[in-house]
Formats: structure tokens, sequence, C-alpha cells
């Protein structure tokens, strides 16, 4: 999958999630439940290595 497609998708799930969720979740934790759901490389170091591979701040709460 390329980045712009996983950015597609995160944005496509945060969309469909309540707006007091996404206010409350960083972008890590995100990442974690979307991209890296059920895998040997969902924690929390992973998680924000993907973000910044992404260029995505993993402990912001916006993907801007």
């Amino acid at each position: 999958m390329t980045k712009e497609e996983e950015i597609r998708i995160l944005k496509n799930f945060i969309r469909m999630m309540p707006k007091i969720y996404r206010n409350r979740t960083m972008n890590r934790t995100i990442v974690r439940d979307i991209i890296l759901n059920g895998t040997s490389t969902a924690g929390s170091t992973s998680c924000t290595k993907k973000c910044l591979d992404l260029g995505i701040d993993p402990t912001g709460f916006s993907l801007d």
C-alpha cells in the first residue's frame, strides 16, 4: 500500500468516527487501530514510526 492510500484510509475512517472520539484520540492510536491492527508491529514505538513515515504528528489530533 502506498503512503497516499494509507492517508486516504485514515481520513475515511476519521470521517466515520464520532467527533468526541477523534478529539480525544492521538494519531498513533488511530494508526494502530486502522493500519497496524492485528499485526506484530502494533506497539507504541511502531505506531509512532508509522506516523512519522506518513508525515503526520504521532501525538497530534489532526492529520494535517
